[in-house]
Parts: C-alpha cells; sequence; structure tokens
C-alpha cells in the first residue's frame, strides 16, 4: 500500500501519467472468476470465462430499475448450486 501511494505521489509531481487499469480489471476479474469457479464446482479456464461468461450486465440502467436477481414470494433470492451451475 506504501508502494502504491510513493508512486501516485511521484506521477503526480512529475506530471506523469499513472495508469493502473489493467491491474485492477485483472484482480476483479479474478473474483468472478473464482466465483464462477466454486458456484459451478468445475475447473473453468481463464480465456473461456472472459470469452463466454455469464452476463451481469443490468437490463436496463435506472435508478428504478430491478435488479437481474430478485427474491421469490418468501424473500430468499436465487442460490447458485455447485453441479447445477453452468459458468457458461
Amino acid at each position: 500500500m506504501i508502494q502504491e501511494h510513493a508512486d501516485l505521489v511521484h506521477a503526480v509531481r512529475n506530471g506523469e501519467k499513472l495508469n493502473d487499469a489493467w491491474y485492477g480489471a485483472t484482480s476483479s476479474f479474478t473474483a468472478v472468476f473464482g466465483r464462477m469457479a466454486t458456484y459451478s464446482g468445475q475447473e473453468v479456464n481463464w480465456d473461456d470465462a472472459v470469452a463466454k461468461g455469464p452476463d451481469e450486465m443490468p437490463k436496463k440502467f435506472a435508478f428504478d430499475a430491478d435488479p437481474r436477481a430478485m427474491p421469490d414470494k418468501d424473500g430468499n433470492y436465487p442460490m447458485a448450486v455447485p453441479g447445477v451451475y453452468k459458468p457458461y
């Protein structure tokens, strides 16, 4: 954490660009990737997960839009079951 701050301060003071977006995107997808493997109980391939993974985007972008997962009549949300959930 200290090194990231030092790099940022250095870049700001020297007018340099600091682009760590690749590291952020890769680490975020690592979490998604792990979730896909855990939920499915299957071995998941990185390239296949990127190309064919689940669509997590909302169907509608609006403050009043419903989320993709909605609770049932008892208030329970859908749950992934290993061996039933398909990662792609």
